[in-house]
């Protein structure tokens, strides 16, 4: 078999079991009944950490394509100059 055709394989394996595990959840959530969980004050304060800490790594990798694209525009007008 070809490299192309065995990652044409992977992708449409991978597809179906990403669509199963999106179906299985569905029938999760629509299915259970509820909990009655008690939620605690940490729970609200382990939200919030856990916003800031997704807030924090979008804005490292800004940082971090920001500077690749940088990079990318001088070596650009770099060789426009020449």
């Amino acid at each position: 078999m070809s490299d192309k055709t065995q990652k044409t394989r992977r992708e449409d394996e991978l597809t179906t079991y990403f669509r199963a595990a999106v179906i299985v959840t569905l029938l999760l959530l629509i299915l259970s009944k509820n909990a009655h969980a008690y939620l605690d004050p940490g729970a609200g304060s382990m939200f919030l950490q856990g916003l800031f800490a997704a807030f924090f790594a979008v804005l490292a990798y800004m940082g971090i394509f920001r500077r690749r694209l940088k990079s990318w525009w001088r070596h650009f007008i770099a060789k426009q100059k020449e």
